[in-house]
């Protein structure tokens, strides 16, 4: 892959993962109609968490199987030219944010179990024992949020290395261009035009590392 293709689809991927940042707030409001019409048809709790889980198991094929179908066809498309490096890495973070969902599912059934362990005791250690429930399930749900904050860290780190690394080369090969242009053109070479260029470039790089 030459480093111009590199450049751009770096550039392109960062670009997505700066449109994915913002928090989608139109898909959550048929989130919330889902969640309701779950409730209203599994009111048992137990019943709605495992209803929940298989249509979210389902929804994560189906982005999975949509996702891999788009990847293929680009690669039949770019051919040598397909980033297979950027595929393999959003393909495993794709499979660690899956386990994380089931671990995040496994959680709310596991302290769904506990709740209702506590129907049989007096009111008063019920209480305290429900106050301990909620201090462990806030802290649980605490420390996987941060996993998932860490792979989304992980995912801008990437892409940021890459833009820089792809920046950098792009740079070299244009350096390296214009020493081939100053010795084949000698005298002619518009040493003022070069100037303009390279420090259009370095505003770029700082621009971007900010």
């Amino acid at each position: 892959m030459n480093n111009k293709m590199k450049l751009l689809l770096t550039l392109l991927g960062a670009s997505l993962l700066q449109i994915a940042a913002p928090v989608d707030l139109a898909a959550q409001a048929p989130e919330e109609d889902r969640d309701q019409a779950l409730r209203e048809q599994f009111p048992d709790e137990a019943d709605r968490l495992e209803a929940e889980w298989a249509q979210r198991q389902e929804e994560m094929d189906r982005e999975l199987e949509e996702w891999e179908g788009e990847q293929a066809r680009r690669r039949d498309e770019e051919g040598e030219n397909f980033d297979e490096d950027a595929f393999e890495f959003e393909r495993g973070l794709m499979a660690q944010r899956r386990e994380l969902e089931e671990r995040r599912m496994r959680l709310e059934e596991e302290f769904s179990q506990e709740y209702r362990a506590l129907d049989g005791l007096p009111p008063h250690a019920q209480d305290q024992e429900r106050e301990k429930l909620d201090r462990l399930q806030q802290e649980r749900r605490e420390a996987l949020d941060a996993k998932f904050r860490e792979l989304e860290d992980k995912q801008q780190q990437y892409w940021v290395q890459r833009q820089r690394s792809d920046m950098a080369s792009h740079e070299q090969e244009w350096e390296a261009e214009q020493q081939r242009r100053r010795e084949e053109e000698g005298e002619h070479f518009d040493e003022e035009a070069f100037e303009f260029e390279r420090g259009l470039m370095a505003q770029r790089r700082e621009l971007e590392e900010r």
